[in-house]
């Protein structure tokens, strides 16, 4: 029969090994949620740069169309210079300035559109990281959760079944012990009856009342018989105390 201890032990030693399994199937969990979480950033950052690089290439169209337009008015400019005779003039050469002023706005305008849409694919990244992140962290705290909500309703498991067992093993403890109590009371009841037998038998060999009484007090002392069956032979002898 387990002793309760033994039960104990099988106790602590079922929830080690199970907890165990699920810890581990938790750990693979989340270094799968890790990997995952790695590779999507990666995809991410490398999807931004990928924009970003292509807007060089998007906007140095504008950066010649602003060139030609500079080229081509001031080609025109000269054209009508030169037929005004204005070629050397303060006023051919604020033209020039004004024509240059304008490319330069040209290209600021295109470079500031350039940079909004740069901002614009890094506001999309990082909120595509933050929110990958959100995610990751969401689900490792629902695994941690449902990790620990595992191993308590193991453990209330186990510990219903530690106090069933331990409850059947104080029953069969109970009913061994009435058993051999029962078994002993039968013993001691069939060995007095027995002894109750010999003394009567005895009685009939002693002569004379004294010694009769005398021996039935004798062997009551020594706990052969007890006093009520002492009784009981003396009145069925006629004996007197």
């Amino acid at each position: 029969m387990s002793t309760q201890q033994d039960l104990l032990n099988a106790k602590n030693k079922a929830y080690s090994e199970t907890s165990k399994l699920y810890k581990k199937a938790n750990d693979d969990y989340i270094k799968s949620l890790i990997n995952s979480y790695n590779t999507q950033v990666k995809d991410a950052k490398s999807k931004a740069q990928k924009s970003k690089d292509s807007l060089t290439a998007k906007y140095q169209n504008e950066y010649d169309l602003n060139l030609i337009n500079q080229l081509v008015n001031e080609r025109k400019l000269k054209e009508k210079m030169d037929k005004l005779g204005l070629t050397n003039s303060g006023f051919n050469a604020s033209n020039l300035t004004s024509l240059a002023v304008s490319r330069i706005n040209s290209d600021n305008q295109t470079t500031a559109k350039k940079s909004a849409e740069s901002n614009a694919i890094n506001q999309n990244l990082n909120n595509t990281l933050a929110q990958l992140l959100k995610t990751k962290n969401e689900k490792t705290a629902e695994s941690q959760k449902a990790l620990t909500e595992k191993n308590a309703a193991l453990l209330k498991s186990l510990n219903e079944k530690y106090q069933s067992d331990l409850a059947s093993i104080q029953k069969e403890k109970i009913k061994a012990a009435n058993s051999s109590k029962s078994k002993s009371t039968s013993s001691s009841s069939s060995n007095t009856n027995k002894n109750l037998l010999n003394v009567y038998g005895k009685l009939y060999s002693i002569t004379g009342p004294t010694n009769r009484i005398g021996f039935l007090n004798t062997v009551t002392a020594a706990g052969y018989i007890t006093p009520k069956q002492r009784d009981s032979l003396m009145k069925s002898m006629g004996l007197k105390r």
